[in-house]
């Protein structure tokens, strides 16, 4: 990059790129994962990933209006979040479609960790952030992962308390028409 980014700044942007990257395929694998299981999950972890693929590319465009050239990617073993996300990876359950509460719960907890992670990570990226294009895109990045947090909270509350609805039913007999 050129002398208008510092090399500092230059790291952040390789490391956003990255955790933007990879998070919009693990949310659509997420989506895949919760298809046959819970439908309105899976579009949420679809509308996720698409956010994030529009995250990657603002970002681009970004760095290019700035510097005139395109971000260049780091290998994922030097992004600690994505290691994080990668060991997560390899203790998923022996089934790749979600099959039981506990399994779905799991990934939403980690979904719901992964946001609260990136939100932190864009917030001390705008605090430390000189360029004032950039602070400002983390600041707006900062703030949609807060309310990204919000929405997977709210969707993770009324999953359970659907299926502890739907168990109860089931324990009692009880038919949906009732």
């Amino acid at each position: 990059m050129n002398s208008l980014l510092q090399r500092s700044s230059e790291k952040v942007i390789q490391k956003a790129f990255q955790t933007e990257d990879y998070l919009a395929k693990w949310y659509r694998k997420s989506a895949k994962r919760f298809r046959p299981y819970d439908f309105g999950i899976s579009f949420l972890f679809e509308a996720l990933s698409e956010e994030e693929e529009n995250k990657k590319q603002e970002l681009l465009t970004l760095v290019n209006q700035i510097a005139g050239v395109e971000v260049g990617k780091i290998s994922d073993k030097n992004n600690l979040f994505i290691s994080h996300q990668i060991a997560f990876e390899g203790s998923n359950s022996k089934h790749f479609f979600v099959v039981d509460k506990t399994m779905a719960v799991t990934i939403l907890n980690k979904a719901l960790e992964s946001k609260y992670a990136t939100q932190h990570f864009y917030k001390k990226c705008s605090l430390s952030e000189l360029h004032p294009s950039l602070r400002m895109f983390y600041e707006r990045l900062s703030l949609f992962e807060k309310q990204h947090a919000q929405v997977l909270e709210e969707s993770n509350e009324r999953f359970q308390a659907d299926h502890e609805l739907r168990s109860w039913r089931s324990l009692y007999g009880i038919s949906n028409g009732l």
